[in-house]
């Protein structure tokens, strides 16, 4: 979900806590409020504070996964940068068709892959591509001591470079079960109604400060649901890694193929 529709669903939603401020004040006046203070003022510190655990340890939670999905891109570009490196190293009919093979994987991962992964959905031809470096590199057999070599670190790299897709496909489909959002929703829900329940004598002064708290709530909780995603929405993995892959793979592949 985008920065601005957040934005509007906040602004909907400080305006329904402000509205249920006056509903309170309507159904309870303001001594009334205030002798409840006693009785009310521990159990919103309760809550509030058990709340706001929960909603740290769940946007902490959401941030490690952010980041574990940003690094897995990071080994996954790198292992196919390693791949057409490696295949440079073998004889041309060989290599060249690892190394082309390579520059069209990135071209569909950026190209179609990136945009498809907002919907949770992969390559098809991804899938091809990368199952066609696969059969070029156990396909081919090493004619001297170098080229094993080569071969061998080829065979670690394609092993890096799958785990790391297979990783990427299951992080955009991994995300916070319904039942924690509906408990941090009716967390957030209880935590504004209790302070509905506090009274101030400057009613406008309430009213900015259950704006502000709701607001902020409203600001944590787009944390939370951006970070779940690490695919979609304003605060996302980009595909800059494969993007600097495609540079080089181009401008090789240019130079190799005159």
């Amino acid at each position: 979900m985008s920065f601005l529709h957040w934005n509007i669903i906040s602004l909907v939603a400080v305006f329904a806590a402000m509205g249920g401020v006056l509903l309170v004040r309507k159904l309870a006046n303001n001594d009334e409020l205030k002798e409840n203070h006693a009785v009310t003022d521990p159990m919103m510190n309760t809550v509030g504070m058990l709340f706001a655990i929960l909603l740290g340890f769940m946007v902490a939670s959401a941030m490690t996964r952010f980041e574990e999905a940003r690094n897995n891109v990071q080994v996954e570009a790198g292992a196919v940068g390693d791949v057409f490196r490696l295949a440079r190293g073998l004889p041309r009919p060989a290599g060249l068709p690892l190394m082309q093979n390579c520059s069209a994987y990135v071209d569909e991962v950026i190209d179609h892959e990136w945009t498809m992964m907002e919907s949770e959905k992969s390559s098809d031809k991804a899938w091809e591509v990368y199952t066609d470096i696969w059969k070029g590199v156990t396909e081919y057999e090493p004619k001297t001591q170098g080229q094993s070599n080569i071969h061998q670190v080829l065979v670690g790299s394609m092993t890096t470079f799958g785990e790391a897709r297979r990783s990427r496909v299951a992080q955009m489909q991994t995300r916070m079960p319904d039942v924690l959002w509906l408990v941090i929703f009716i967390g957030a829900l209880v935590t504004l109604v209790f302070s509905f329940f506090f009274s101030l004598n400057n009613l406008k002064m309430q009213l900015a400060m259950t704006a502000l708290l709701t607001y902020v709530l409203f600001m944590n909780l787009f944390l939370l649901i951006s970070f779940n995603e690490p695919f979609s929405g304003d605060v996302r993995v980009g595909p800059a890694a494969f993007e600097v892959n495609r540079t080089v793979f181009h401008k090789v592949l240019g130079t190799d193929m005159k």
